[in-house]
């Protein structure tokens, strides 16, 4: 299940769930860098909104950024995002992988997507096809080699012809 966990009790606590010794500023920099601290701040009882057994109350995007502040506040040495930003808009996304490049030295994180512009500023990129790796570079260098990779970019761009149909 890709849907992230989350708890009957209120926002602060389910962010610093493995530590409610966390503080404030803590918990309010993991919001901010997962894009979703204004719209907390946006709730009536703000980070004390209970938000229900596995966030009912919240929106799908609302939900991926409480789990991607939830694992920012744990600082582990490597993460793994599962296309943990497909439900939220591409402004939203933007704006969370600008946040994480900035955290970039304090871990190794994997992005998995779909949606190439989640992960065209990658160090690297790594194109999985039919279960095996096909190519791995730069956004930019794989746009160049006629390829799997190039033809998804053409599409998810716009600016592709029927001959250039993914298959």
């Amino acid at each position: 299940m890709q849907e992230p966990f989350l708890f009957a009790r209120n926002i602060r606590k389910n962010i610093a769930i493995k530590d409610e010794s966390v503080s404030e500023q803590e918990v309010v920099g993991a919001t901010e860098t997962a894009s979703l601290h204004q719209t907390i701040l946006g709730f009536n009882a703000g980070y004390d909104t209970e938000i229900g057994e596995r966030g009912v109350s919240l929106s799908g995007g609302q939900k991926q950024r409480m789990a991607i502040a939830r694992t920012i506040i744990d600082e582990v040495p490597i993460v793994i995002f599962d296309d943990s930003l497909s439900a939220v808009d591409a402004g939203t996304d933007i704006e969370i992988r600008n946040r994480l490049k900035e955290r970039k030295h304090q871990a190794t994180t994997l992005i998995i997507a779909h949606r190439l512009n989640s992960v065209m500023h990658a160090d690297r990129i790594m194109v999985l096809r039919n279960g095996k790796i096909e190519a791995i570079g730069t956004h930019g260098e794989l746009v160049k080699e006629k390829g799997y990779y190039q033809r998804l970019w053409e599409i998810q761009r716009g600016d592709w012809k029927e001959e250039n149909r993914c298959g």
